[in-house]
């Protein structure tokens, strides 16, 4: 802040002592002004409070209309998907109908299995219809494909719109669907006027098997509601602010119209805030301040506004105010005369002043202020120019931390250090990520995934920060960090690895912890590269963010995506490798990985520790899994990056076992079955002449049902195997036991048995349709359903979670883009494992 002296040699004070009379009169009109400001304080309360009470009488009025219009919809809908015959359905909606006054016509439509809606009961009333010049073919047509957009992307929710501009006649227009695909229950309550919602899938844009129900309604009984008000204005508008009722009768035609009002202060206010009432004091578009409230109806977002200008409201203090303007004018023309010498030397001084303060108020900072007063005036004309280049400084450092977000970016900005745009700087690019986020946030609720990435995030970016790095930005689940911007420091790359080093440390003891408490394990991958970056400024006029950009953010990425294939939790590329080695860093060999997008392959090592001053290994990983680090094939490895996912539906959560899994192919050997107790063998007698065998060869007998003392037999293990193969036994029901033996085992655990089934026969289920085939990724996956439909899509974790949680079967067909035809699911986990 810069301070100024005033220094002056004629005082303003010694102007003014000859006007100490007139300053004495003009006292008075202070005292008036002040006795009307309180006075217009206490008015604005009561007509606030006033237009509240007005805002929610008529919202509880409007809300009970639609209410009743919806109880009688509801009614109609349940005779049209409950009556014994489509006939009953139409008498009983007809004889509804005509007991209406408001509601003029009543459709029901039902989507087929395509989704498309399917006419099933058209009702109206025809005087009605009459009246307003409508017929069935408008009514029908009209609105039709946007009300359909509108329940595709919202299908349980109640709309309510003003269809008079596409009818031309005031008209209100109420629809929604049905609670499920078989039954109808939809209900309104005198809260929310909105059907209860169901558990649907996620796919809701398919609405096959719902009913659709909608009706056009009189805005009559809405209008009367509307009464003028006198100086209270009052309207109703819908979810986007379009006028749906006006008190004025003048504003009929733009309620028929459905005219905006979305940028009426008091609108906006309503449709931006939660809140179900607010007040206020605000301007309109034509500058003209008013006092208002809003209250939510409660249905499909409408909303009542009521408000009064303060002119009118304030009339009466303004007349107050007005005749003792005229007071004061009074004594100012008297105070006139004997202070006109006097007020001629700052008049002229003082308009320079408010001709500079009109700029600045208009955001134009540079001002030529040229004062000559050598008295308080020219001193405040001084402190003036300085209060503007505060000012000036002051803009200037509020856009700049509108746009930015790190303080350390932000700071050297100010300075001047780093210049908008971009520039080039050799840096140690981070990337870690959580090991199969979403399974684990799957089993987890919204607060728990909250609460550990906030204890995860807290940490890593403390380990980052105190080994001077960087945190760019989070996705999702993963953090993006550089060391070596805005400028270089030494050993940007060996802090990068000691900062891994100790994020693998502080994972150690995060996992100690969850398991304490039955929670499960988190294992994240971390990669790092150093290379050259762009640091710069990206965005827009009205947002920057100073990030990097470059090949060695993306192999930083395609690094850290390495550490799945590779079962590592540190991942270095060569070129960090080379800049740390000397310096303690301990790291396996290298491994030659094939990453997305990249023409040739990257070499990475795993990072096992590093050396303390005396020589000694400081790391927190076993001699075992140091060993494996060390044996690590050295030779090309794929891997793929898989940072997102879509999955549109969890296979997890699918409610049967077996409800979609395919016949189990006829020559299929299934797998080995769990090991079964042990059964008491039956008495036999050996003939060892049917063996063809070693005499010295272990005999064996085959039981086929255990409770059973028929067996077949003898026979030696090979052609016990045979058979098996075969099929002339069942592999996971027979029984064997050789001589000798008190009790018969399993032959599924004969370990000297061939388990290899052979190939199963072609697939003949035609692969997933055109749509599902372009909208298909390369990493997701579709599993066919027992009806010959697609279900999907899905990762392969999803895949092999429900595989193990029993809801599908290792015979379930299972397809993903590329593939020419549909394969089993034990294939796809034998293909990946080799």
């Amino acid at each position: 802040m810069i301070c100024v002296k005033l220094n002056y040699s004629v005082g303003i004070a010694t102007k003014m002592i000859f006007i100490v009379t007139i300053i004495v009169i003009s006292a008075i009109g202070v005292v008036v002004y002040i006795a009307s400001d309180l006075f217009r304080e206490d008015s604005v309360t009561k007509v606030q409070e006033t237009n509240k009470d007005s805002a929610a009488q008529l919202a509880e009025r409007v809300h009970g209309i639609f209410f009743d219009a919806t109880e009688k919809m509801t009614l109609m809908a349940q005779f049209a998907t409950r009556s014994e015959t489509p006939e009953e359905a139409q008498r009983a909606i007809d004889n509804t109908l005509r007991g209406s006054d408001e509601i003029i016509t009543f459709i029901a439509q039902k989507f087929n299995e395509k989704g498309d809606p399917e006419l099933k009961f058209f009702s109206f009333n025809e005087s009605s219809l009459a009246e307003f010049n409508l017929d069935r073919k408008k009514i029908e047509t009209q609105l039709h494909l946007d009300l359909l957009t509108r329940l595709r992307e919202k299908p349980n929710e109640l709309i309510l719109i003003n269809s008079s501009p596409q009818f031309g006649v005031p008209l209100f227009t109420i629809s929604f669907l049905s609670q499920s695909h078989e039954t109808t229950k939809t209900a309104v309550t005198t809260q929310s006027a909105q059907t209860p919602i169901s558990p649907v899938v996620k796919n809701e844009k398919n609405l096959a098997g719902r009913w659709w129900f909608r009706a056009e309604i009189r805005h009559d009984r809405v209008l009367k509601v509307f009464a003028n008000k006198k100086i209270i204005t009052s309207y109703l508008v819908d979810a986007k602010g379009k006028l749906m009722a006006h008190s004025d009768a003048a504003m009929n035609a733009s309620v028929i119209q459905g005219v905006s009002v979305a940028t009426n202060p008091m609108v906006l206010k309503m449709l931006e805030n939660e809140a179900d009432n607010h007040q206020m004091s605000y301007r309109d578009d034509n500058d003209e301040a008013y006092l208002g409230a809003y209250k939510k109806v409660g249905v499909a977002g409408t909303g009542v506004i009521a408000e009064v200008s303060e002119a009118k409201a304030l009339a009466t203090i303004q007349r107050v105010q007005y005749r003792s303007f005229l007071v004061m004018i009074v004594v100012v023309c008297i105070a006139f005369f004997f202070n006109f010498g006097f007020s001629k030397s700052l008049t002229s001084n003082l308009k320079k002043l408010f001709l500079a303060t009109e700029q600045i108020v208009t955001g134009k900072f540079d001002v030529d202020l040229k004062v000559k007063s050598s008295d308080e005036i020219g001193a405040l004309a001084k402190a003036f120019l300085n209060m503007t280049e505060g000012l000036k400084e002051r803009d200037k450092i509020k856009g700049v931390f509108d746009k930015f977000h790190s303080k350390e970016i932000a700071k050297k900005l100010l300075s001047g250090e780093i210049k908008l745009g971009g520039e080039r700087k050799q840096a140690t690019v981070f990337f870690s990520d959580i090991r199969s986020f979403t399974s684990i946030s799957e089993k987890m609720t919204p607060d728990q995934v909250v609460g550990m990435l906030n204890e995860y995030f807290t940490a890593m970016v403390k380990i980052i920060f105190q080994r001077h790095g960087i945190v760019d930005k989070y996705i999702g689940d993963a953090i993006l960090a550089v060391w070596g911007i805005p400028e270089n420091k030494p050993g940007d790359a060996l802090n990068a690895v000691r900062a891994c080093l100790e994020m693998r440390d502080f994972m150690k003891l995060f996992n100690k912890t969850r398991k304490s408490k039955n929670l499960s394990e988190i294992k994240i991958g971390m990669g790092l590269h150093s290379g050259e970056v762009l640091a710069g400024n990206i965005g827009s006029n009205e947002r920057l963010e100073y990030t990097v950009i470059g090949d060695t953010v993306n192999q930083a990425s395609r690094i850290e995506a390495a550490t799945k294939a590779l079962a590592a939790d540190i991942l270095i590329s060569d070129a960090t490798y080379t800049l740390v080695k000397e310096q303690g860093i301990v790291a396996g060999p290298g491994v030659s990985v094939k990453a997305k997008g990249k023409s040739q392959p990257l070499t990475v090592h795993q990072v096992i520790g590093y050396l303390d001053a005396a020589g000694q290994l400081m790391t927190s990983l076993s001699e075992e899994e140091i060993e494996t680090i060390n044996s690590s094939n050295t030779e090309l490895m794929d891997t793929e990056e898989t940072k997102t996912e879509r999955v549109t539906q969890p296979l997890v959560q699918t409610p049967s076992v077996r409800s979609f899994a395919p016949p189990l192919v006829p020559n299929e050997i299934p797998p080995p079955v769990p090991r079964a107790p042990s059964i008491n063998a039956p008495p036999l007698s050996i003939n060892r002449n049917m063996i063809q065998e070693d005499e010295n060869e272990e005999v064996w007998y085959v039981v086929h049902d255990p409770g059973s003392k028929e067996y077949q037999g003898p026979m030696s293990l090979k052609q016990l195997a045979l058979k098996v193969h075969n099929k002339q036994f069942d592999y996971n029901m027979a029984y064997a036991f050789k001589m000798g033996d008190s009790q018969m085992i399993p032959i599924n655990q004969l370990p000297a048995l061939n388990r290899r089934a052979p190939e199963p026969p072609p697939i003949t289920a035609a692969i997933p349709d055109t749509v599902i085939r372009n909208q298909a990724q390369a990493h997701e996956w579709y599993v066919g359903g027992p009806n010959g439909e697609t279900m999907g899509p899905y990762t392969e974790e999803n895949l092999r979670v429900a595989l193990e949680n029993g809801n599908i079967t290792r015979t379930t067909y299972v397809w993903k883009a590329g593939m020419p035809n549909w394969i089993h699911l034990f294939e796809l986990f034998s293909r990946r494992a080799s």
